[in-house]
């Protein structure tokens, strides 16, 4: 039934008090369902226009165009989503021309668009959708199962609303848009947190590890592949040392590095390559040959894998489709990964690095210990003939005295020597922690009468004044010879830095609940900063003074390796002439408590 224009009139103002204050889906389903008898037509469409996913291996393929129904009146019991292609469709001379109008006799002109028959459809109206840039985003269409009459003005009621349609169109799609990236976040946030929960377990490989966070990436990102890639020793290759993969054939191993300079080059330049059709793209041209064959690659995302300088690998993210672009919120995401790979890296190159230090460091040391095994014995021998002979030597005399003093300097020289051995093998045994440590009793008037004694020679040759202050009946948990060789080492230090006629303290006492041993010299003393140097195995303090006394740098360190063993910790007070202070803290339970 034709309208007559009292009609006309009528519905026109009718559809404008239904629109009123309708947006988005709720404007385009009244629209389609109040104009379309005003036209009139049997069914009245609005779509949005999209492209087919459809990767193909020559460049420059176009992509199927497609136009999804968001909008139909005319028709019951619509399906979720009516999706069709517009080559070979009245649609598509909409598209290209902006506008068709077809009278009677559509089928015979378009012959291959089935639904057009399947529908019964002669006559065909239908406008093209702009955005603001004046680019189509969707087609509004009229179909009837007459023909139009010619005189009728079907296109000028469809292009009447077609700039508020199209408004409306892309806020849905903008919504629409919205709410995946929201989805895409959300995704991405929960793999992400997956993944950093997992981490690498202690124990786990470096690649069995990287192969967990590729199978959480493509979960998140939703992609068909990601792997990593490192280059070999020698540079000529980069291997795949973990992935995830639901291609079907067999994936490469291992690329030349010659055979792609213009990726290798690109990703030096830009440290992110993101690619949204690999097609016809330069800086991956180069894997259009064996890395991609088999497989439906469309768009990828290589992200260098870095720390501190050093280049690791990269870091790959793979998908089928090319019909959209990668989103910021992937991009970052990959970046995040590939800075979570790189703290693997790191940690294992640093991991590496230890153990060859470790290795070294035990080679150094049982070198110097075996060396120094080697000469201990011929210098006992040579101690102990010059100390026979020394006393042996017979009565007074100038040849006899001149040769007392001979045996005095050899017998002095060896000591000295045998001492240094003796601080390189103990500080060799306590490096390779060779030897546990006991837990003794320890009496602390005891030790310090013992480690008196061992230094009387030095005190007496430097004429030194020693007071030692112990509290009563003091006694405390440890290893007793490792603790006297503690405090050996802080006295012999004392006497050696600290001019002649000098006074060096001992005080062994209670801090709070913790047993504390206390050495005060009143020496050369030293900066604060030069302190914990001197902490260091072999490291001496450079002066005039300290070039006179010698040694081998490491009494403090021994020091400092015993505490540590011990779980407690050593503080020294320093400043250049004003002596040192060097206090040894044991932990409370290492305090025996007198009932």
């Amino acid at each position: 039934m034709e309208h007559t224009a009292d009609d006309a009139t009528t519905l026109i103002r009718r559809l404008s008090d239904q629109l009123s204050g309708a947006h988005k889906q709720v404007y385009l389903d009244r629209l389609a369902q109040t104009l379309a008898p005003l036209i009139p037509a049997d069914y009245l469409m609005i779509g949005r226009l999209s492209h087919a996913s459809q990767h193909n291996s020559q460049p420059g393929s176009p992509t199927e165009r497609l136009v999804t129904i968001v909008a139909l009146a005319g028709m019951e019991n619509l399906p979720a989503e009516m999706v069709y292609a517009l080559s070979g469709s009245p649609c598509a001379n909409t598209v290209e021309g902006g506008a068709c109008f077809i009278p009677d006799d559509v089928q015979r002109l378009f012959p291959d668009d089935r639904m057009l028959a399947e529908m019964g459809i002669r006559g065909y109206a239908g406008v093209i959708l702009r955005d603001q840039s004046e680019q189509p985003i969707g087609l509004m269409v009229a179909l009837r199962r007459r023909p139009f009459d010619p005189e009728h003005n079907a296109l000028g009621l469809l292009e009447l609303f077609a700039d508020r349609a199209a408004i409306e169109l892309q806020r849905i799609s903008e919504s629409a848009e919205r709410q995946k990236r929201r989805q895409r976040e959300e995704r991405l946030n929960a793999a992400l947190i997956e993944i950093l929960k997992d981490g690498q377990p202690a124990g786990m490989p470096l690649s069995e590890a990287l192969s967990r966070i590729c199978e959480g990436a493509a979960k998140g990102l939703q992609v068909e592949r990601c792997s990593v890639w490192v280059p070999d020793e020698d540079h000529r290759h980069i291997i795949c040392i973990a992935r995830c993969c639901t291609f079907s054939q067999e994936p490469l191993e291992a690329m030349k590095l010659a055979d792609m300079p213009l990726y290798r080059a690109a990703l030096e330049r830009e440290r992110v390559l993101v690619v949204d059709d690999v097609v016809g793209d330069a800086r991956v041209g180069e894997f259009s040959g064996s890395y991609y064959r088999g497989t439906d690659i469309g768009a990828l995302i290589a992200v260098a894998i870095a720390a501190y300088g050093h280049d690791y690998g990269t870091f790959c993210i793979e998908r089928n489709a090319a019909d959209r672009s990668w989103q910021p919120e992937e991009i970052n995401f990959c970046i995040a990964i590939a800075s979570l790979m790189s703290v693997l890296f790191e940690s294992e190159y640093r991991h590496q690095a230890q153990q060859e230090a470790e290795a070294s460091s035990r080679a150094k040391m049982e070198f110097l210990a075996n060396m120094s095994h080697e000469l201990r014995t011929p210098l006992n021998a040579i101690i102990g003939f010059s100390d026979l002979l020394r006393q042996r030597s017979p009565g007074h005399g100038t040849s006899n005295d001149t040769a007392h003093e001979y045996l005095s300097i050899i017998h002095d020289a060896g000591r000295a020597l045998l001492d240094l051995i003796n601080s390189v093998l103990e500080h060799a045994a306590l490096a390779a922690n060779a030897s546990g440590i006991s837990n003794d009793i320890v009496n602390a008037a005891e030790l310090c009468h013992e480690v008196a004694n061992i230094c009387r020679r030095d005190l007496e040759q430097r004429r030194h004044r020693l007071v030692c202050t112990v509290s009563p009946d003091l006694q405390f948990r440890g290893d007793r010879i490792k603790l006297r060789s503690l405090l050996t080492n802080l006295l012999s230090n004392a006497i050696k830095y600290t001019p002649n006629e000098g006074r060096i303290e001992i005080n062994c006492g209670v801090a709070g609940q913790q047993p504390m041993l206390k050495v005060t010299d009143s020496g050369i003393g030293m900066e604060p900063a030069q302190a914990v140097l001197a902490l260091e195995p072999f490291h001496q303090i450079e002066n005039i003074y300290t070039k006179k006394v010698g040694g081998t740098g490491l009494g403090l360190a021994i020091v400092q390796r015993i505490v540590d063993l011990h779980g407690g910790r050593l503080d020294i007070e320093t400043a250049p002439g004003k002596g040192l202070i060097a206090t040894v803290t044991l932990p409370e339970d290492r305090l025996v408590k007198m009932a």
